[in-house]
């Protein structure tokens, strides 16, 4: 079943009133960089004043920021009741009444106040993916660079939208982040491996098999995965589910059959779902994670049965579009979205989206959906007919 947020946030909504708003645990708890070699407090915040010079270096070691002084002056504001400019995300939805991730990491972590559980949540292995998914940001994907690369000229306005600064980690330089890592692996409970496409990148299965098994039998491994692909070489997923602690894969799925294999480009949806019948018999853990936009709103539940009743897995709706901004469920009829927010009150990440004002850019999503599909060859106006007349017929 999806998950019920508003359940479990008001089991833990006096915690969550008592303590400040200016707090987060992800600042005491999770080290992050993206794709563009910039650490931030966690992937919902913007870049920090105080790391300019650090993130300006892009050579500083993941702990070396951790523990810096100005992550600690950045630990105090939050202690102390200063909201930090780089969390005007959540800042915003708890303004109007609903559940942000600052909510979900105190529901996860509770009150911390020191450094001593630390997640890892780094994009250091590559950006190599072998999908081109139409919502994808360009840094975290070679496939969907390409891909726009292809379509549009570098002076067009619909490229502009795409953020596309990658960085590209030398060899010499992710030496010393791993050695930093093991220097520390004490404080490591869980790290988070993501992309590019994790399980297809060389890097990863490098880092993996370098951490010994005496620290691996502690270390919680969790990963955002497409799942094309389960094996490299000599390893496989069944090597890194044998020597960790807890495995948890979070398998990247829009949605399924034809409207998939047109999210998420140039799929085999076939192969796709035979690994995930293989994982699913594992002992790790596994959620199907969609990334909710206009292409799929509609269909929520049924994704949810398709699923649970052929795979028995459930899937989570927590990621919900915002950028690029014309895929953004938020520029949709107003009474479609009224609509909405009536059919999926429980799933408060996706009413905060419904109830921001639009941008008018719906007509540009389509736009923008039409030049994929020449692309690939597949026309979306075909798959989500139905759909386009539903949003219509609300339109008039």
């Amino acid at each position: 079943m999806i998950k019920d947020y508003n359940r479990d946030y008001e089991k833990s909504r006096e915690l969550i009133d008592k303590i400040p708003k200016s707090y987060c645990p992800a600042a005491f708890t999770e080290i992050y960089s993206g794709s563009d070699g910039i650490y931030r407090l966690c992937c919902h915040s913007r870049p920090s004043p105080e790391l300019k010079e650090i993130n300006k270096k892009r050579r500083v070691a993941p702990f070396e920021y951790f523990l810096s002084p100005e992550m600690d002056q950045i630990r105090d504001d939050m202690m102390s009741g200063k909201v930090r400019p780089e969390c005007i995300k959540c800042m915003k939805l708890e303004e109007i009444g609903d559940i942000s991730p600052r909510h979900l990491w105190l529901l996860k972590s509770g009150l911390q106040s020191d450094v001593e559980k630390v997640n890892l949540k780094l994009r250091i292995a590559g950006s190599f993916c072998n999908l081109g998914c139409y919502m994808c940001s360009p840094t975290n994907s070679s496939t969907r660079r390409k891909v726009l690369n292809e379509i549009y000229e570098d002076d067009n306005e619909m490229k502009n939208i795409f953020y596309f600064d990658h960085f590209t980690y030398k060899h010499n330089h992710w030496n010393e982040i791993f050695k930093d890592i093991l220097n520390h692996i004490h404080l490591i409970d869980k790290i988070h491996m993501t992309g590019g496409e994790p399980l297809q990148l060389p890097k990863y299965w490098e880092f993996l098999e370098s951490i010994p098994d005496e620290h691996a039998k502690n270390i919680k491994i969790s990963h955002d995965t497409n799942l094309t692909k389960i094996r490299y070489k000599n390893q496989s997923i069944y090597n890194v589910i044998e020597r960790f602690k807890h495995v948890f894969y979070g398998i990247s799925a829009d949605h399924y059959g034809e409207k998939l294999a047109w999210i998420r480009n140039p799929i085999d949806v076939k192969e796709f779902e035979s690994n995930l019948k293989e994982i699913v018999s594992t002992k790790a853990g596994k959620k199907i994670n969609v990334a909710i936009s206009m292409l799929n709103i509609d269909d929520i539940f049924e994704i949810e049965e398709y699923y649970r009743n052929e795979f028995s897995i459930a899937i989570n709706v927590e990621n919900v579009v915002v950028t690029p901004i014309h895929l953004s469920i938020c520029n949709l009829p107003q009474k479609m979205k009224d609509m909405y927010i009536e059919k999926y009150e429980k799933y408060p990440f996706i009413v905060a989206e419904l109830k921001r004002d639009s941008h008018g850019l719906y007509e540009k999503g389509l736009q923008y959906c039409d030049d994929l599909s020449r692309n690939m060859g597949k026309d979306f106006r075909i798959l989500w007919k139905d759909w386009l007349d539903k949003v219509e017929s609300y339109s008039s």
